[in-house]
């Protein structure tokens, strides 16, 4: 694990510090879930942003994400995104699945 220091404003550092005592934990750990959370739901953008462009498919838009197909649906709806697959959409899903499966057998032999 790496180690990176930052400089924050001391109104930041108050208000992490007083969560950290509310949670019991110690404000690096405050800090490190600030930033899981922000690059998870920065991911999460992006892939919905692809996804909309139709660069990603819906399995892949998921596991850029690192979520399920169905919270992917769920954010799709938040976000305005169709859920509804166009023809071409639907042979790219089935193509990435064929792909996915059989990258499946060869590691499981």
């Amino acid at each position: 694990m790496s180690v990176v220091s930052i400089r924050l404003d001391k109104e930041i550092l108050e208000k992490i510090e007083e969560i950290a005592r509310k949670k019991g934990i110690d404000r690096s750990a405050v800090i490190k879930s600030f930033i899981v959370e922000g690059l998870r739901r920065e991911r999460l953008k992006e892939a919905l942003e692809l996804l909309r462009k139709g660069e990603l498919t819906l399995e892949q838009a998921a596991e850029y994400a690192g979520i399920t197909i169905y919270e992917l649906h769920w954010e799709m709806k938040n976000a305005d995104i169709p859920i509804g697959l166009r023809r071409d959409t639907l042979y790219q899903e089935i193509e990435y699945l064929k792909k996915k499966i059989s990258r499946n057998k060869r590691v499981e032999k």
